[in-house]
């Protein structure tokens, strides 16, 4: 590759390739030629094509950074998120099945909300806040 002879080492390899020969993960360190040369999947330039086509004309050209938690938050989220997330799942799948959304909505969020919903949006919001005063 292009200025790979520059960087390399006694043995006469690029960084790269040193570091995927010493990597004791091997797949973690593929070299971008091995990567476009044996790596590349059939599938991949269709792929590639699908998200440049429907994907990138609908994404935000400037996406906000992730946000970070405490400790804390971290901690009342994931137990929070657990929940919540495994209740959604399985309504949704109830719903598509038996259908009975409409007949079902206004306790489904009820149990959303006893299961800690507003706190988990509580904390989501604190983080942001701190994110923007940054």
């Amino acid at each position: 590759m292009p200025g790979e002879a520059q960087n390399a080492n006694a043995e006469g390899l690029s960084v790269a390739d040193d570091r995927f020969a010493n990597c004791d993960a091997l797949i973690l360190a593929v070299t971008p030629r091995m990567y476009t040369e044996r790596l590349k999947l059939p599938s991949t330039d269709e792929k590639v094509a699908f998200v440049e086509e429907y994907v990138h004309p609908l994404a935000d050209p400037n996406p906000m950074q992730p946000v970070y938690y405490s400790g804390e938050e971290s901690d009342e989220m994931s137990q929070l998120q657990t929940d919540i997330r495994s209740y959604i799942e399985q309504k949704t799948s109830e719903w598509m099945m038996n259908g009975n959304i409409d007949a079902e909505w206004e306790t489904y969020l009820s149990e959303l909300e006893n299961m800690g919903l507003s706190r988990w949006l509580e904390i989501k919001q604190t983080a942001y806040d701190r994110y923007m005063a940054e």
